[in-house]
């Protein structure tokens, strides 16, 4: 809409100045796709693998953090940043207590789940604080407008879901052994809690990044 409807999109002008902000973020998510296009139709771990880390490098390779001055290592952390987001948010799917699924293979997957999560979901909110605070342009910006109110947001969503992965870490998952139709609705209900809060945590992103911008620009 903003360059002229449909018929501008390969326009030679409208590429010449839109290629290249979009076209390595573009080009990543393309690659990404028919990284994920291939594993399907394979089955294969590794081209799934290879579509998750071209997806997340789209997320560091356009939007504020290019904007930066100089953006450093920060679309680095982006990309890690939304890959492990991704990784977090596939939880309640993978972890579902669905009835069909065995006590033995669900103790399995959130044995396993709980293990990738404690190390890598503290990374996730210490790199989402550094860059609300680089994109906000320190705490009072963060704290005072409404672009850092935004990020605040969902880093409070993430930090209420990180409290409840702990407790399912050290409550749920015993009482799965224990009690097993008692860890289940626990889990179920955990699972339930973690996918209000992670739509809270992207409704306030998508809101921070298409209805308001940094401070500075």
């Amino acid at each position: 809409a903003q360059i002229g409807g449909a018929s501008a999109i390969l326009d030679p002008a409208a590429l010449a100045w839109t290629w290249p902000a979009l076209g390595p973020s573009s080009a990543a998510t393309a690659i990404g796709a028919a990284a994920f296009a291939t594993a399907w139709v394979l089955r294969s771990r590794l081209a799934a693998g290879a579509g998750a880390l071209a997806l997340a490098a789209s997320f560091g390779l356009t939007g504020h953090i290019q904007a930066l001055e100089s953006p450093g290592l920060a679309p680095w952390a982006v990309s890690l940043h939304v890959l492990i987001a991704a990784f977090w948010f596939a939880g309640p799917i993978t972890l579902w207590p669905a009835r069909e699924l065995e006590e033995p293979a669900l103790h399995a997957r959130v044995a396993r789940f709980s293990n990738w999560a404690t190390a890598a979901v503290p990374v996730l909110f210490a790199l989402g604080l550094w860059l609300a605070l680089l994109l906000a342009g320190g705490w009072t910006p963060l704290i005072t407008t409404l672009y850092g109110q935004l990020l605040l947001a969902k880093l409070s969503a993430a930090g209420l879901a990180l409290a409840l992965g702990a407790y399912n870490k050290a409550i749920v998952t015993a009482r799965l052994r224990t009690a097993p139709a008692a860890g289940r609705r626990a889990l179920t209900l955990t699972l339930g809690l973690d996918v209000v809060l992670f739509a809270i945590a992207l409704s306030a992103i998508a809101a921070a990044t298409s209805l308001t911008g940094p401070p500075s620009a």
